[in-house]
C-alpha cells in the first residue's frame, strides 16, 4: 500500500459505493478515500498494513451483527459504525426532519420545534419495528442460519405482540433449514431488543411503512429515501455523527487529515 497525495493528509478505506457517496465530499480530497467494495477486503486491507503504515490509513466497515456475535471489535486504525450500518447510523443524525420537509406537504408549514418532534416520533416508531428484524438478523447471523431478509414487506406485518410469530413464519417459509418456527422464536425471545440492532434497510423501510400510514406518501416517492438520506448528510449532520469523534482523536493521534 502506498500513501497518499500529500505527506499529512490520511486514507480512509471504507466498504461500498454508498458509503463512498455520503462520505466522499467530507475528506479534504477525493483520493483520501477507497471503496473496497465489500467488508472481507477492507479487513483483508486492514490485515495486510505494514508495521509503521498505521499512521497513513484508517479502515471503516459497518458493525453488522459481528461485534455483538463477538467476530470483531474497534481497533487501533478500524473504526466500527455506532449501529449496524451507516445508514442507520445516519438517521440518528437529525435526517428525518429533513426528510419529512422533503416528502411530506404538511410538514412545510411546521415550525422547527413541531417538526422536531414530528421526525423523533415517527423514528421511534420505525426504530420499533426494525428492532423486530433486527432481532432475527442477529441469531441468524449468530447460528448462521441464512435467512433471507430482502424483499420483507413490512407494511404487511401486524404490530403488536405476535410479530415475532409473523416474523417467524415468514422467514421460515423462505429458509431451507429444519428448525421450526416454534424453536425460531424461542431462540429470538432471548435477544433483548437494543437500538443497535435496526439494520439500516429495515429502518428505512420501516420509516416509509410509517410515513405512507400517517401521511399518505407516494411509493414513488418514498422509494428515493436511501439517495436522499446521503444527500442530506450534510456538514451539520457529520457532526452529529459519534463515528467522527474516533476519526478525529486518529487524526490528533496520528498528525494526519482525512475529514474537512
Amino acid at each position: 500500500m502506498t500513501p497518499g497525495n500529500s505527506r499529512r493528509s490520511g486514507i480512509l478505506i471504507l466498504e461500498g459505493g454508498d458509503d463512498f457517496r455520503s462520505l466522499g465530499r467530507h475528506v479534504v480530497s477525493r483520493s483520501a478515500i477507497i471503496a473496497c467494495g465489500e467488508k472481507w477486503k477492507v479487513i483483508d486491507a486492514l490485515q495486510r498494513v505494514s508495521p509503521g503504515e498505521e499512521q497513513q490509513f484508517l479502515f471503516l466497515v459497518d458493525c453488522d451483527y459481528d461485534v455483538p456475535c463477538e467476530r470483531l471489535q474497534p481497533a487501533r486504525n478500524l473504526v466500527l459504525t455506532a449501529n449496524v450500518d451507516i445508514e442507520s447510523d445516519m438517521l440518528d443524525c437529525g435526517l428525518v426532519s429533513h426528510l419529512l420537509h422533503e416528502l411530506v406537504s404538511p410538514a412545510l408549514l411546521s415550525d422547527d420545534r413541531a417538526l422536531q418532534q414530528l421526525a423523533s416520533a415517527l423514528l421511534d416508531e420505525a426504530i420499533a419495528l426494525a428492532i423486530e428484524i433486527g432481532r432475527f438478523r442477529l441469531v441468524s447471523a449468530r447460528d448462521e442460519l441464512g435467512f433471507k431478509f430482502d424483499g420483507l414487506r413490512l407494511g404487511r406485518l401486524q404490530r403488536g405482540t405476535r410479530i415475532d410469530q409473523q416474523l417467524a413464519t415468514v422467514l421460515h417459509q423462505r429458509s431451507t433449514l429444519t428448525v421450526d418456527v416454534g424453536e425460531l422464536i424461542k431462540l429470538v425471545a432471548c435477544v433483548p431488543p437494543a437500538r443497535n440492532l435496526c439494520h439500516g434497510k429495515d429502518l428505512l423501510a420501516a420509516l416509509a411503512v410509517v410515513m405512507r400510514e400517517r401521511f399518505n406518501v407516494p411509493t414513488d416517492d418514498l422509494r428515493s429515501m436511501p439517495r436522499l438520506v446521503r444527500a442530506f448528510f450534510d456538514a451539520d449532520a457529520l457532526a452529529r455523527w459519534p463515528v467522527v469523534r474516533y476519526i478525529r482523536r486518529w487524526e490528533i493521534a496520528n498528525a494526519r487529515r482525512l475529514l474537512r
